[in-house]
């Protein structure tokens, strides 16, 4: 059956809506995890802080940047 782009958008609203109604919050979690991390992996350094300082502008940005190098650190010296 062929579809309008209008009417493709709407099966695809109505289907997510069934698939959300039937998930767990463990497999939200999940999946919003996954999505997040795959977005977030296609911006920039520049992008990313953008959006932690948008986030939060109380520095956390460097907090985890410091963390990460600290970590790196760690197991360069083990």
């Amino acid at each position: 059956m062929k579809l309008t782009n209008d009417q493709f958008g709407e099966l695809v609203q109505q289907f997510v809506e069934i698939q959300v109604d039937n998930m767990d919050i463990h497999t939200m979690e999940e999946w919003i995890t996954d999505e997040l991390i795959y977005q977030y992996g296609k911006l920039t350094n520049e992008e990313l802080k953008e959006r932690v300082d948008c986030f939060n502008d109380e520095g956390l940005y460097d907090e985890l940047v410091e963390n990460i190098q600290i970590t790196d650190l760690m197991k360069e010296a083990v």
